[in-house]
Protein backbone atom coordinates (compact mmCIF):
# COMPACT_ATOMS: atom_id res chain seq x y z
CA UNK A 1 0.00 0.00 0.00
CA UNK A 2 2.82 2.53 1.35
CA UNK A 3 4.81 1.71 -2.06
CA UNK A 4 1.66 2.70 -4.64
CA UNK A 5 0.83 5.95 -2.45
CA UNK A 6 4.98 6.52 -2.79
CA UNK A 7 4.45 5.94 -6.47
CA UNK A 8 1.57 8.84 -6.79
CA UNK A 9 3.58 11.12 -4.32
CA UNK A 10 6.21 11.22 -6.41
CA UNK A 11 4.82 10.95 -9.99
CA UNK A 12 1.28 11.73 -10.22
CA UNK A 13 0.45 14.55 -12.90
CA UNK A 14 -2.75 15.48 -10.77
CA UNK A 15 -1.32 18.04 -7.85
CA UNK A 16 -4.34 17.01 -5.70
CA UNK A 17 -3.73 13.81 -5.74
CA UNK A 18 0.19 14.04 -5.10
CA UNK A 19 -0.60 16.33 -1.91
CA UNK A 20 -2.93 13.78 -0.43
CA UNK A 21 -0.41 10.88 -1.24
CA UNK A 22 1.94 12.88 1.09
CA UNK A 23 -0.64 13.35 3.36
CA UNK A 24 -1.52 9.89 3.83
CA UNK A 25 2.23 8.66 4.14
CA UNK A 26 2.68 11.35 7.21
CA UNK A 27 -0.21 11.32 9.01
CA UNK A 28 -1.21 10.61 11.58
CA UNK A 29 2.72 10.53 12.38
CA UNK A 30 4.64 8.58 9.33
CA UNK A 31 7.75 6.71 10.39
CA UNK A 32 11.04 8.50 10.88
CA UNK A 33 12.91 5.38 10.20
CA UNK A 34 11.49 5.83 6.63
CA UNK A 35 14.15 7.13 4.26
CA UNK A 36 12.67 6.82 1.41
CA UNK A 37 9.83 8.81 2.57
CA UNK A 38 12.11 11.34 3.79
CA UNK A 39 13.71 11.72 0.31
CA UNK A 40 10.55 11.45 -1.05
CA UNK A 41 9.65 14.65 0.98
CA UNK A 42 12.77 16.61 0.24
CA UNK A 43 12.42 16.58 -3.13
CA UNK A 44 8.89 17.25 -3.64
CA UNK A 45 9.75 20.26 -1.40
CA UNK A 46 12.68 21.00 -3.61
CA UNK A 47 10.60 21.09 -7.00
CA UNK A 48 8.50 24.32 -5.44
CA UNK A 49 4.85 22.74 -6.91
CA UNK A 50 2.54 24.42 -3.99
CA UNK A 51 0.49 23.38 -2.40
CA UNK A 52 2.25 19.47 -3.13
CA UNK A 53 5.65 21.48 -1.46
CA UNK A 54 3.81 22.34 1.49
CA UNK A 55 2.10 19.21 2.02
CA UNK A 56 6.14 18.06 1.86
CA UNK A 57 7.04 20.39 4.07
CA UNK A 58 4.24 19.89 6.77
CA UNK A 59 5.48 15.97 7.09
CA UNK A 60 9.03 16.66 6.52
CA UNK A 61 8.89 18.91 10.09
CA UNK A 62 6.29 16.71 11.70
CA UNK A 63 8.46 13.53 11.74
CA UNK A 64 12.16 14.91 11.28
CA UNK A 65 11.91 18.13 12.71
CA UNK A 66 14.49 17.34 15.21
CA UNK A 67 16.94 16.14 12.17
CA UNK A 68 19.74 17.97 12.04
CA UNK A 69 19.70 17.12 8.27
CA UNK A 70 15.97 19.29 8.64
CA UNK A 71 17.55 22.06 10.06
CA UNK A 72 19.51 23.45 6.94
CA UNK A 73 15.69 22.88 5.12
CA UNK A 74 14.22 24.82 7.54
CA UNK A 75 16.50 27.61 7.71
CA UNK A 76 15.78 27.68 4.26
CA UNK A 77 11.82 27.75 4.53
CA UNK A 78 12.50 30.24 7.14
CA UNK A 79 12.64 32.86 4.36
CA UNK A 80 10.78 31.11 1.70
CA UNK A 81 8.97 33.52 -0.50
CA UNK A 82 5.98 31.89 0.31
CA UNK A 83 4.11 32.42 3.76
CA UNK A 84 2.97 28.57 3.86
CA UNK A 85 6.28 27.71 4.13
CA UNK A 86 7.54 30.39 6.54
CA UNK A 87 4.85 29.40 9.27
CA UNK A 88 5.68 25.24 9.36
CA UNK A 89 9.78 26.10 9.86
CA UNK A 90 8.63 28.90 12.41
CA UNK A 91 6.47 26.11 14.51
CA UNK A 92 9.23 23.46 14.01
CA UNK A 93 12.19 25.52 14.96
CA UNK A 94 10.62 26.74 18.25
CA UNK A 95 9.63 23.19 18.86
CA UNK A 96 12.46 21.00 18.21
CA UNK A 97 15.21 23.68 18.44
CA UNK A 98 14.83 25.66 21.36
CA UNK A 99 18.53 25.34 21.99
CA UNK A 100 20.06 26.47 18.74
CA UNK A 101 21.77 29.76 19.35
CA UNK A 102 19.87 31.34 15.89
CA UNK A 103 16.67 30.38 17.30
CA UNK A 104 15.50 32.99 19.06
CA UNK A 105 17.01 35.85 17.10
CA UNK A 106 15.00 34.21 14.11
CA UNK A 107 11.89 34.04 15.96
CA UNK A 108 12.43 37.71 16.96
CA UNK A 109 12.79 38.95 12.91
CA UNK A 110 9.68 36.43 11.98
CA UNK A 111 7.73 38.45 14.90
CA UNK A 112 7.84 41.14 12.43
CA UNK A 113 6.90 39.28 9.30
CA UNK A 114 4.67 40.67 6.69
CA UNK A 115 2.54 37.71 6.86
CA UNK A 116 0.09 37.85 9.78
CA UNK A 117 0.12 34.23 10.83
CA UNK A 118 4.17 33.86 11.00
CA UNK A 119 3.85 36.62 13.23
CA UNK A 120 1.60 35.25 15.18
CA UNK A 121 3.64 31.59 15.12
CA UNK A 122 6.53 33.31 16.28
CA UNK A 123 4.88 35.58 19.11
CA UNK A 124 3.10 32.66 20.48
CA UNK A 125 6.32 30.81 20.60
CA UNK A 126 8.42 33.46 22.55
CA UNK A 127 5.29 33.61 24.88
CA UNK A 128 5.43 30.11 25.65
CA UNK A 129 9.02 29.76 26.54
CA UNK A 130 9.72 31.01 30.17
CA UNK A 131 13.17 31.77 29.22
CA UNK A 132 12.28 34.02 26.17
CA UNK A 133 9.62 35.91 27.37
CA UNK A 134 11.47 36.65 30.77
CA UNK A 135 13.87 38.51 28.75
CA UNK A 136 13.55 42.14 29.34
CA UNK A 137 14.05 43.24 25.33
CA UNK A 138 11.28 39.83 25.03
CA UNK A 139 8.79 41.48 27.32
CA UNK A 140 9.28 44.90 25.73
CA UNK A 141 8.32 43.43 22.65
CA UNK A 142 5.55 41.79 23.86
CA UNK A 143 4.29 45.23 24.58
CA UNK A 144 5.07 46.60 21.70
CA UNK A 145 3.14 44.11 19.38
CA UNK A 146 -0.03 44.48 21.55
CA UNK A 147 -0.22 47.91 20.05
CA UNK A 148 1.39 48.20 17.16
CA UNK A 149 1.00 44.85 14.93
CA UNK A 150 -0.45 45.99 11.47
CA UNK A 151 -2.86 42.95 11.66
CA UNK A 152 -6.26 43.73 9.69
CA UNK A 153 -9.31 41.66 10.46
CA UNK A 154 -10.52 40.84 7.07
CA UNK A 155 -12.59 37.39 8.20
CA UNK A 156 -14.98 38.22 11.36
CA UNK A 157 -14.46 34.13 12.08
CA UNK A 158 -11.03 34.90 12.58
CA UNK A 159 -10.26 37.75 15.01
CA UNK A 160 -8.74 35.61 17.74
CA UNK A 161 -5.82 35.08 14.85
CA UNK A 162 -5.01 38.32 15.40
CA UNK A 163 -1.00 38.89 16.81
CA UNK A 164 -1.83 41.83 19.09
CA UNK A 165 -4.63 39.50 21.26
CA UNK A 166 -1.67 36.74 21.28
CA UNK A 167 0.15 39.91 22.86
CA UNK A 168 -2.53 41.21 24.74
CA UNK A 169 -3.35 37.60 26.49
CA UNK A 170 0.77 37.36 27.02
CA UNK A 171 0.45 40.30 29.63
CA UNK A 172 -2.80 39.33 31.30
CA UNK A 173 -1.44 36.12 31.69
CA UNK A 174 1.87 36.14 32.71
CA UNK A 175 2.62 40.29 33.76
CA UNK A 176 -0.61 41.00 35.34
CA UNK A 177 1.03 43.37 37.53
CA UNK A 178 3.11 45.03 35.25
CA UNK A 179 2.08 49.21 35.04
CA UNK A 180 2.08 48.83 31.63
CA UNK A 181 -0.91 46.18 31.42
CA UNK A 182 -3.77 47.80 32.59
CA UNK A 183 -2.93 50.59 30.98
CA UNK A 184 -2.57 49.05 27.67
CA UNK A 185 -5.44 47.25 27.93
CA UNK A 186 -7.51 50.58 28.70
CA UNK A 187 -6.03 51.60 25.67
CA UNK A 188 -6.56 48.61 23.39
CA UNK A 189 -10.59 48.80 24.85
CA UNK A 190 -11.13 52.04 23.26
CA UNK A 191 -8.39 52.33 20.63
CA UNK A 192 -7.73 49.06 18.89
CA UNK A 193 -9.03 48.74 15.02
CA UNK A 194 -10.76 45.87 15.76
CA UNK A 195 -13.90 46.05 17.40
CA UNK A 196 -13.95 42.42 18.75
CA UNK A 197 -10.49 42.78 19.86
CA UNK A 198 -12.02 45.78 21.98
CA UNK A 199 -14.80 43.88 23.27
CA UNK A 200 -12.40 41.38 24.48
CA UNK A 201 -10.23 44.06 26.15
CA UNK A 202 -13.48 45.53 27.86
CA UNK A 203 -14.61 42.57 28.93
CA UNK A 204 -11.03 41.42 30.61
CA UNK A 205 -11.64 45.02 32.27
CA UNK A 206 -14.18 44.00 33.88
CA UNK A 207 -13.07 40.47 35.41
Amino acid sequence: MSTWIKDLATNSADRRIQKAAVIALTSPNGDKGDLELFAILKSLYQQNISPVSQSAIFGLFKIWGDSPETLSILKDCLIHEDPYMRWPAVKALARDWKDDPDTLPILKRCSQDESDMVRREALAALVKNQVWRDLPEITEMIFYLAENDPYELEDQSNWEGNPRLVALKALITYYPTHPKTIELMHDRAINDPDEQLREWAQQQLKK
